[in-house]
């Protein structure tokens, strides 16, 4: 599953507003928007925090994490 549809199905999973999430991990609900939308993918160190936030491992929020392109 890619990046932006395991985001939204595990921010939706935890009943999390967009920007719920996005204060719990300490960024903005716009930049949740964008992953979510799959405009943009955040940096390994947005990341952690996204997946702190929901309670998962980085590994968890995408299959494409640690992939070579």
């Amino acid at each position: 599953m890619s990046f932006s549809k395991e985001l939204k199905k595990l921010r939706e999973n935890k009943k999390f507003t967009q920007a719920q999430l996005a204060e719990r991990a300490g960024i903005t609900q716009a930049n949740i928007c964008k992953f979510e939308s799959g405009i943009t993918i955040p940096n390994i160190a947005t990341a952690r925090r996204l997946a702190d936030a929901l309670g998962v491992t980085v590994d968890s929020l995408s299959e494409e994490w640690g992939k070579e392109t």
